[in-house]
């Protein structure tokens, strides 16, 4: 729980950051934009029970496709660091647990152990992250990368399993193209990797969380 409440305090320091740009920073070019896209993600893996479940394993879980959609509040520093930015995002997606049947020695979603099937599972995340970019500042297109990190936050539910929530402290990769289509208005095209280990502290287990995300969206930059 210590290293989440860390990576809750640098997400929410990063944002502040970027959005105090406009007052330390006269001349910064800040953005504030909307993206929606997919995501897709892998199985969640290496999952294991915790509590007094610890030691039992089980294999993984399939997860579901999903759509993704959020916001996000950067810029970019003035005059010779004007290829280097900041900038805090949230998104959602809902990659649900497939009904599938697993192998294992855990009761774990409303099931003993050995072998059994799993429901669809509800899965609803949020993730939380602050982002250091690099860019070339072409006048109309600018591919940039960048990396951070931030705060999955998810939220699992359903018939029979107990509603329950998870925090993981996760690593935020990206890399994109933007094409600015007045002085001010910019599309984009990015994508994002994403990764994390949740623990579901009510179903007794942890799990490794990744997915790659494809999302497009707009930026208002104000210059």
């Amino acid at each position: 729980m210590h290293t989440t409440k860390f990576t809750m305090m640098v997400v929410v320091t990063g944002m502040a950051l970027c959005l105090g740009m406009s007052t330390n920073q006269i001349h910064a070019e800040m953005y504030i934009g909307g993206q929606a896209g997919a995501s897709f993600p892998k199985d969640l893996s290496d999952v294991r029970g915790t509590n007094n479940f610890s030691g039992t394993r089980l294999s993984d879980l399939n997860l579901k496709d999903s759509l993704a959609a959020g916001l996000k509040v950067g810029g970019y520093f003035p005059e010779s660091l004007n290829w280097l930015g900041l900038e805090g995002e949230a998104y959602y997606t809902n990659p649900e647990i497939k009904k599938q049947a697993v192998t294992g020695n855990v009761s774990i979603l409303g099931n003993s152990g050995g072998q059994f099937i799993i429901p669809k599972t509800d899965l609803h995340i949020i993730t939380f992250a602050f982002n250091a970019l690099v860019r070339y500042p072409g006048e109309i297109l600018q591919p940039y990368g960048g990396v951070g990190i931030g705060l999955n936050v998810a939220y699992l539910r359903s018939g029979n399993v107990e509603s329950d929530a998870g925090f993981a402290p996760t690593l935020n990769l990206m890399g994109g193209m933007r094409a600015f289509v007045n002085e001010q208005i910019a599309l984009f095209a990015e994508y994002k990797y994403n990764r994390g280990t949740f623990e579901f502290y009510a179903n007794n287990f942890k799990a490794d969380y990744r997915t790659h995300l494809v999302v497009g969206g707009l930026t208002y930059h104000f210059k």
